[in-house]
Order: C-alpha cells, then sequence, then structure tokens
C-alpha cells in the first residue's frame, strides 16, 4: 500500500508494501503477550497525534486566514480542534464548561463562552481532520505489523468500499449542496449527504472518507478512495459499484476487487452466466462503447479478465460475484464467500459511526460546521479503533491461555464513551498526564469486554407498511 506522499500541504512518509510473510494472517496462533511493548506503540501512537495537532506548521496549514491565531486567544488551534469534538451534540456553553473543568483552557480564570467557540470555528478548516487521520492510519500501517497487531487475508489488505446516508440540517446551504428527499410517509422534507468510506474490514478502521452528494456514489469512490489503492489491497464492492469505471480504476491503481452483481445490470456476458448453472467461469468483458473514449483519456484497458462464481447462501439465495482474483486453487469459491461476507464489517461500522458516535446530531447548521463535525468523528473513529488492538489482542490471549469457552474482545460503545471522557487529558495537557490518562484508559478498555461470537447473525425483519410509517413520523426524525 502507498498513500498520497502528500495530503492538504503536508508531507507524509511513503512506506513500501510488505510481504505476506511480514503481516499477521489471523489470531489463530497469537504470540505471547508483553504488556510494555503494546504499551509503547499505543503511547507513541498518541504522542504522534499530538506532536501533529500541536505543529505551527498545521496550524498555518488549515487555519482559513493568514491572520487566525496570530494573537493570543483563548481558543488556540489544539483547543479549538478538540473542543469541536468534545461532546459534539451537547449545547456548546456546556462542552465549553467541561472542557474549562477539565482544565483544558490553563490557566484561565475564567470559562470562554459559547459565543468565543462559535465565532472561533471559521478559523479551522475541516481538512485538517482528514489529514489527522490520513497521519494515523498510516502510522498504524508502518508500525503496528511489527507489534503483530494488524491482520491481513493471503497477504493483502481487505477493503470494503460503501456509503451511508446522512440526514443534515434543512438549510438553503445545505440544499445547494446535497440532495433534497421529499418522504411520502408524511410529508416532509429532508436533506440528505452521502457518507462514503474506504475500510479496512479485517481491522476495523476506516482509511478515507467523503461527504458527499448521494447522486454521486461511484464518482466518490474514482476521485477520492481510488488514490489509496495499491497491490496490497483487495477492494469489496456491493451491487451499487458495478461500472466498467469502478473495474477499470481499480486495476489501474494495481488492487484486485470482488463485486456481487444485482440481477439488473449491464454486462452480456455476466446475464449469460446468471442464466446458466455452472458454478464458476472466467469471461472477458469489453468497454462499453460510449466510454472507450474516456478508458482512452484516463488508461483503462479496453478488456477485462475476470472471473464469475457462483455462490449459494445459507438460505439457499444464490449470488453472483465477480472478481479480479483468477487463480482457482489460491482463492477457492469457499474462500471468496468468505471473503465477501466479511463485507459486512463496514456495515457496522457504519452503524457505529451513526449511533454510538451520533453522526447525525450536527453541532449547527452550518454547511462548515457541518463539514468539522463529519470529518472529526471519522477521525475519532479511527483512533479508537487503533487504540483498541493491543487491548484485543491481550482478551484474546488470555482466553485461549485460560481455555475459555469463548473469546473476548473490547466493547466498542464503552471505548468510544472512555475515549471521550480523556481527550483532554490525551491531547491538551503535559506528557506525564497524557501517559498517566492512557494507563487509565486501558484499564477502562480492559474492564469493559463482550464475547466474541462467530457466526451471529439476525434475520433481517422487513417492516409493514404502518410499521414504516410509524418508524418514520416518530422515530427517524428523532434519531
Amino acid at each position: 500500500m502507498a498513500f498520497p506522499t502528500r495530503i492538504n500541504g503536508i508531507e507524509f512518509q511513503s512506506f513500501p508494501l510488505q510481504s505476506s510473510d511480514d503481516y499477521f494472517e489471523s489470531f489463530s496462533q497469537l504470540s505471547s503477550w508483553q504488556t510494555f511493548d503494546h504499551y509503547s506503540i499505543t503511547s507513541q501512537f498518541i504522542s504522534e497525534m499530538r506532536a501533529f495537532l500541536n505543529d505551527p506548521t498545521t496550524m498555518m496549514t488549515f487555519r482559513s486566514q493568514p491572520t487566525d491565531f496570530t494573537r493570543d486567544p483563548c481558543f488556540t488551534f489544539p483547543r479549538l480542534a478538540i473542543a469541536i469534538i468534545k461532546e459534539h451534540a451537547r449545547p456548546s456553553q456546556d462542552r465549553i464548561v467541561n472542557l474549562f473543568k477539565e482544565g483544558a483552557f490553563g490557566k484561565r480564570k475564567s470559562c470562554p463562552t459559547a459565543s468565543a467557540f462559535c465565532q472561533d470555528r471559521v478559523k479551522l478548516d475541516p481538512a485538517f481532520y482528514k489529514t489527522w487521520m490520513a497521519k494515523a492510519v498510516q502510522f498504524y500501517y508502518i508500525r503496528f505489523p511489527q507489534e503483530h497487531l494488524v491482520t491481513t487475508w493471503h497477504g493483502h489488505y481487505v477493503w470494503a468500499i460503501d456509503c451511508s446516508n446522512l440526514t443534515l440540517p434543512d438549510t438553503d446551504e445545505t440544499r445547494a449542496t446535497f440532495r433534497v428527499n421529499t418522504n411520502p410517509a408524511h410529508g416532509s422534507v429532508t436533506v440528505q449527504g452521502k457518507a462514503s468510506f474506504a475500510y479496512d474490514v479485517l481491522n476495523d478502521i476506516p482509511i478515507n472518507a467523503l461527504l458527499g452528494n448521494p447522486k454521486d456514489e461511484k464518482q466518490l469512490f474514482i476521485n477520492s478512495h481510488a488514490q489509496y489503492l495499491s497491490p496490497s489491497v483487495i477492494v469489496l464492492f456491493d451491487r451499487g459499484y458495478t461500472s466498467y469505471d469502478v473495474i477499470a480504476t481499480t486495476l489501474v491503481m494495481g488492487a484486485n476487487f470482488v463485486i456481487r452483481f444485482p440481477k439488473s445490470h449491464n454486462f452480456s456476458a455476466v446475464e449469460v452466466f446468471m442464466n446458466g448453472d455452472v458454478m464458476e467461469q472466467f469471461v472477458t468483458i469489453q468497454v462499453p462503447h460510449e466510454k472507450k473514449r474516456l478508458a482512452i483519456e484516463c488508461g483503462w484497458p479496453l478488456e477485462v479478465r475476470v472471473r464469475l462464481v457462483r455462490i449459494v447462501l445459507e438460505n439457499g439465495t444464490v449470488e453472483v460475484l465477480m472478481t479480479s482474483l483468477l487463480d482457482r486453487d489460491e482463492y477457492t469459491i469457499s474462500d471468496l464467500n468468505w471473503l465477501y461476507g466479511k463485507r459486512w464489517n463496514v456495515e457496522s461500522g457504519f452503524f457505529r459511526f451513526k449511533q454510538l458516535l451520533y453522526a447525525e446530531k450536527f453541532s449547527s447548521k452550518k454547511l462548515l460546521n457541518i463539514e468539522q463535525d463529519f470529518y472529526a468523528l471519522v477521525f475519532m473513529q479511527t483512533i479508537e479503533s487503533i487504540m483498541d488492538k493491543d487491548q484485543d489482542h491481550e482478551m484474546l490471549v488470555k482466553s485461549q491461555e485460560k481455555h475459555l469457552k469463548h473469546e473476548y474482545h473490547v466493547n466498542k460503545a464503552h471505548a468510544c464513551a472512555s475515549l471521550f471522557g480523556h481527550l483532554v487529558d490525551l491531547f491538551l495537557l503535559d506528557e506525564q498526564t497524557m501517559e498517566n490518562h492512557l494507563l487509565s484508559l486501558q484499564q477502562e478498555m480492559r474492564l469493559s469486554k463482550s464475547v466474541i461470537r462467530p457466526g451471529r447473525h439476525n434475520p433481517r425483519r422487513k417492516l409493514n407498511q404502518t410499521e414504516r410509517v410509524r418508524y418514520m413520523q416518530y422515530r427517524m426524525k428523532f434519531r
């Protein structure tokens, strides 16, 4: 994997693709737990995040105007960045009071006002949180493999590209930027944006995120996520990405893919396979005539050799997968079935993003502040997942050593709440305080564990018309 070496004016260290032998592929054989080593890597991670936040170059890159933060305001760049994240769903004055009680404003004797916070928010570019997140992801893929805390499959990372709708505040500004939907259930109008994620499904980490218009789902991948792909990545796509543009872009970046095909599509070779009864077949798909000129301009291949596989699910449903993984011996039909099933982890990631982080409870109706909230919460989800790794590893090792009936991992609901409670201590206070509170945070994570139940799933219940109307009237708009 090779991340872009420069994002939003910040230089990033490029790092080489490592072979599968250098990566930890499963938890079936766990190395013995060493508390000091794993604590050290997490401490280094937080120190790296602190350094980037407090770097004067970061402030100069992501301030809106050259004159911003030039005086000695109560909201310095680091304080403002944390204040936007901290308890974002609560009233502004309550948030500022809690920050003041926790010592975020140093030796100031009076608490800043909510008005000062709201006025200062315009000084911070939302792209800061995207770059901060990229810094965290890069650190994880460089340093955590050395501690055997990165999971791969056949020497590859497994990513899913998917989108989820976000209900946004209804203003003239959001209506002009996003999509306006009319709800026939009760005649209301909602404004929706599309949260598009590139998500590492084996490590439960968002790699990249974008808030865009729901009409541009495929373009969000091509224009944003595709730049992070490399030969070390296998990408899982759902039915909404069955287009030659997506396939060709993925292959040009050197990555492999697995796509689930819907019954309605534009590929004649796939249609013939669906109407047959063979379990797998190799076919060549051609670039559509209307996209041939675009393919030549973009350097896409004019034809692609792919493998079609028929999967029969437990409930008897038949699904068709298209993949660029052509080696039948290394990637069997059973392997591909298991692999595509891992795509569900991105759905779980969206659930946590919306429910645990309250992603649809924006702190302001202004578009700038909406973007700040969105990218700040994606960053929080990323660092929470990274900080869970050492505790997950310890719990799994202890489960196996004690021959327990079940294995355990960190309860993410409690982990998120604990992390929000320690934000000031980890990022705004001195290094010694950070070290002490990091130990406390890790102890809280160890105490809040959940059972791992492989293969557990609940059938999706279809709502009848009355239940759908009730949901839209009484639950959807108040969640």
